[in-house]
């Protein structure tokens, strides 16, 4: 399954200290889903009319980059699979699955081969990223 290359924020002040994999839901993207999250102003009050989300939080609130300066943040879009939930349409999706309520117990036999390839594809990225941060130990692939 091919996975498109991911949109990466690099950190807003260096040394580059930790990375953010943040995935999107089904039916979204990448594109669609990590902008909006890094600029959303991390505050217990909802937002308000006069501060969308689509701009950048006031001065003095901070958002999720603001908060982690020194962290990437990496956003993996789903590859386009076939949804069996929506007869069998292509749609951006991590696994496949026959309902959307929880607990997925029925047909759960769906997700496997969505699950066992986009854990092998976190699990690499997850590598790659760890060998860009300076100063994190390095064991053995297997770790992750």
């Amino acid at each position: 399954m091919d996975y498109p290359e991911p949109p990466i924020v690099p950190p807003l002040s260096l040394p580059h200290k930790q990375t953010f994999i943040i995935l999107h839901g089904r039916g979204s993207s990448a594109d669609k889903f990590g902008p909006p999250l890094l600029d959303t102003p991390l505050s217990a009050k909802p937002p308000s009319l006069a501060h969308p989300s689509t701009e950048r939080p006031p001065l003095g609130i901070q958002s999720l980059a603001t908060a982690f300066p020194h962290a990437r943040f990496v956003f993996p879009s789903a590859p386009r699979r076939r949804a069996t939930l929506y007869k069998r349409k292509h749609t951006p999706q991590w696994f496949d699955s026959w309902d959307l309520k929880p607990p997925d117990i029925e047909r759960e036999e769906l997700q496997n081969e969505g699950l066992r390839e986009t854990t092998a594809y976190l699990h690499q990225l997850l590598r790659d990223e760890i060998e860009l941060v300076p100063g994190v130990p390095r064991t053995s692939s297997s770790a992750v």
